[in-house]
């Protein structure tokens, strides 16, 4: 949600606030060109604290002493972060605050007294005068995909957290991880409960300050449990919504625009659809910005292209239903050990941080109301019974008017299939020759080209498909950075 690139000895300055810049000589620090984000500059006797935010800074800072970092990471209301500028005792010093809620992808890099943090992957990686690839975090993201880690793909380049603390300063630059979260534990229901009411009135309230500051929201509404939740809530705050989705062909294409129809009916609103295979993810692989960044979406082109198509062409705001899927688990606060410690499951927040980057180069700011910890907490303290096979999910929808033939359609519209298909009639051997991970000591292709060849008489599996996928992605992203 910003962009700053701080030199240690301007810490000290007077900044100046110029629209969404705060500057002083050559060090700057700009929020993401969003009127759903804030900037504010608070100034002490040695200190400055620039707030960027999704409301006006938390902290009344006329009646603290002294600035307080702890105030700001422990928020759930609401994304922000704050950057803590101090130059007592002669020391200059700089540190980032998040708060505890937020998915937006902040990338950290220092160097020979300069700080460099963004939400553009390229801002840090390119900040640093000599790169290299950091093997140890290549072979995680092959394996594991998307982490909630700290270290990127690219050596000196991190990746700072909601809830967490990045400082910089003579001695270089440390992190501090979120305190240890308390998990909301499993209880039971009492007499009468309603927890769909609940479930709804929460993600109500997340989205109703956002889409009250929109001037155009888009929902994306493939049509699918999460997405279609979200949109019941989404409508609940206001009409005159706009939504998009990719939609497949054949009949489980069929099936979706009925389905879809039925629920835009239902909730009023201004839809457009874009076919879910132009460009399918392989083929989006030739495109220049599936090199930009390792945390990324494998349908980004498709995504973008679908928001494009919309007539609308003000929108601000994109609503997505990601994090469904881990309202309805178990132990969702699990983190291997190369992880830092989180509010939400490791692969929602993840995916959400991925899906920011493509509609922010947009200049749209995106929310993820399921990922919220507000929604997060109440989820996991529901019972088992409720929140297994998505029950949740399908009393929500059931109350609010949808037909049994929605909840429990015929074909699971998976957007898996789609690259499945693409898989059988893509050239692998062609596309791994000239790959440099083999050559950085990362990981050799033969065996994985192997699969492929195999899979061509048996079929791709999707994980098959995905570790494909995934090598190919990543090679492209070193080459922009190291060549």
């Amino acid at each position: 949600m910003l962009t700053l690139r701080v030199n240690l000895d301007d810490v000290g300055e007077p900044w100046a606030l110029s629209g969404r810049i705060a500057s002083v000589g050559g060090s700057r620090i700009e929020a993401f060109c969003s009127p759903h984000l804030d900037i504010s500059v608070a100034t002490y006797a040695a200190d400055r604290v620039v707030w960027i935010g999704e409301d006006s800074d938390p902290c009344d800072h006329s009646c603290l002493p002294t600035p307080s970092i702890e105030r700001y990471s422990s928020l759930i209301e609401f994304e922000g972060i704050a950057v803590f500028l101090s130059a007592g005792e002669g020391s200059p010093r700089l540190s980032l605050v998040r708060t505890a809620a937020g998915c937006c992808p902040i990338y950290v890099s220092a160097y020979d007294g300069v700080i460099t943090a963004s939400w553009r992957f390229e801002d840090a990686a390119l900040a640093r005068p000599t790169r290299r690839a950091d093997i140890d975090a290549c072979r995680i993201l092959l394996d594991h995909g998307p982490s909630q880690s700290r270290d990127t793909i690219i050596a000196g380049v991190h990746m700072l957290w909601p809830g967490e603390i990045a400082t910089f300063g003579q001695d270089g630059l440390a992190f501090r991880p979120m305190d240890e979260p308390n998990v909301v534990m499993p209880s039971s229901l009492s007499d009468h409960a309603r927890a769909t009411d609940e479930f709804m009135r929460r993600m109500e309230h997340v989205l109703r300050p956002r889409i009250k500051r929109s001037a155009s929201t888009i929902l994306e509404l493939s049509g699918g449990l999460d997405s279609s939740c979200v949109a019941i809530a989404a409508a609940g705050v206001g009409g005159g919504l706009n939504s998009y989705a990719l939609v497949h062909d054949g009949a489980m294409g069929l099936q979706q625009r009925a389905r879809r129809e039925e629920l835009i009916s239902l909730l009023g609103l201004n839809d457009v659809t874009h076919p879910s295979g132009e460009p399918g993810p392989l083929a989006s692989l030739q495109s220049a910005d599936l090199s930009l960044t390792p945390h990324d979406d494998i349908y980004r082109m498709a995504c973008v292209a679908g928001v494009l198509a919309h007539p609308n062409a003000d929108i601000d705001l994109l609503i997505t239903g990601i994090g469904g899927d881990e309202l309805s688990g178990d132990d969702t606060f699990f983190r291997y050990d190369w992880e830092v410690r989180g509010l939400s499951a490791r692969s929602s927040i993840t995916a959400a941080a991925s899906r920011c980057d493509m509609f922010m180069r947009m200049g749209i700011w995106v929310v993820h109301p399921m990922v919220h910890p507000l929604v997060v907490d109440f989820c996991r303290a529901l019972p088992h019974v409720i929140r297994a096979d998505r029950r949740l999910h399908h009393l929500t929808l059931a109350r609010a008017g949808l037909s049994d033939g929605f909840i429990f359609p015929r074909f699971q519209e998976h957007y898996g299939n789609l690259i499945q298909f693409e898989a059988a009639r893509f050239d692998f051997e062609k596309a791994l020759d000239g790959t440099i991970l083999a050559d950085l000591g990362v990981r050799e292709y033969s065996a994985l080209l192997i699969k492929a060849y195999e899979a061509g008489y048996g079929g791709f599996s999707y994980s098959l498909v995905h570790e494909l996928f995934d090598y190919l992605k990543l090679d492209a992203v070193l080459k922009r950075y190291l060549t």
